[in-house]
């Protein structure tokens, strides 16, 4: 098995498997990856876990999608892949590839710089985009970007009429895979007025929390409420979204939408802030408290808060977030 394969390969009608299992913004930021080689000729297929799969719907760039849970060594095997792209490279995806004898081409992770950032504050991260580090992966095939971004596919789905009559949408995206990556409560009641002109649509999983979140006339809470499909086709509604460090935060770039990130226990540093695509205007700005010693402290985000105060969250305040909107839209 390689590593490495030559430089100026016929892609045309070559069977590629792209693998990258979690999470759902890591999923989304494959995608790039997926047109490029398909573009090129290539036969491609993906690899997700399952909760993941729906990101690769209706995508004209991909032929089959296999889910982790049910996909091992041997099936891979069997597929007789010319070359595997392993844009995860970790334990799990090593696994998959296993004596196979397609050419494999895995993306460098950086994990002692990441490692030195966290533990000792020494930043020697470039802050390329990890979708560029990916599309970096593929210049051993003679590929390079096209710069159109990221690619998420809208399914035909039945809003409810209220949106016909927003005439500005504020989507706030209150979830998050780990708590200190989520928007909290008390930021999201501090920075939205009744008296604003604009209307707020509040979305997120189950781990969103909605403990005291105050009801408003202009603010229309979706949480729970809504399918993966239901949240893009109402984040493709929206002049303005405003997330966390997740999933949505990369859709929302995907439909090229401004975007207000706010951040926790995370930083931009690592490569994962809102990627638009060279051939697209960078609209997204930013909210953090940036001078607190421990942050970073965490690539992906946390369950809990080791020092036990996320004051990363817990010290950012509406006026912050409103100054930000501000510079989109008049509310």
């Amino acid at each position: 098995m390689l590593d490495y394969i030559c430089n100026s390969m016929d892609m045309r009608l070559k069977r590629l498997l792209v693998i990258r299992l979690s999470s759902m913004g890591d999923v989304v930021l494959t995608t790039p990856v997926v047109r490029l080689l398909s573009k090129a000729g290539a036969i491609v297929d993906v690899l997700s876990k399952a909760p993941y799969v729906g990101i690769w719907e209706g995508n004209p760039y991909v032929e089959n999608v296999l889910a982790y849970e049910t996909t091992d060594a041997s099936v891979v095997s069997e597929q007789k892949y010319d070359y595997i792209v392993d844009l995860q490279n970790n334990l799990r995806s090593r696994k998959l590839t296993l004596n196979v004898k397609s050419s494999v081409i895995r993306i460098r992770k950086h994990s002692i710089d990441k490692w030195l950032y966290l533990k000792l504050g020494i930043n020697r991260l470039s802050k390329l985009h990890v979708a560029d580090q990916h599309i970096q992966a593929l210049t051993e095939l003679g590929l390079t970007d096209d710069g159109v971004g990221l690619d998420i596919i809208q399914q035909e789905v039945q809003l409810s009429s209220s949106f016909d009559e927003m005439k500005k949408v504020v989507v706030v995206a209150m979830g998050g895979s780990y708590l200190t990556k989520r928007i909290p409560t008390s930021l999201v009641n501090s920075f939205i007025s009744e008296n604003d002109t604009c209307d707020y649509v509040l979305v997120g999983g189950s781990d969103a929390d909605q403990t005291g979140l105050i009801k408003r006339e202009n603010t229309h809470n979706l949480i729970s409420r809504t399918t993966l499909r239901e949240s893009i086709a109402i984040l493709s509604k929206a002049n303005l979204v405003i997330t966390g460090d997740t999933g949505m935060m990369h859709i929302a770039a995907a439909l090229q939408k401004p975007i207000i990130v706010v951040w926790g226990s995370t930083s931009e540093d690592f490569g994962f802030y809102p990627y638009y695509g060279s051939k697209s205007e960078q609209t997204y700005t930013s909210v953090s408290i940036t001078d607190l010693s421990c942050r970073p402290c965490s690539k992906y985000g946390r369950d809990t808060c080791p020092k036990g105060h996320m004051n990363c969250l817990n010290h950012l305040n509406g006026q912050m977030v409103r100054k930000e909107i501000e510079q989109f839209i008049s509310i």
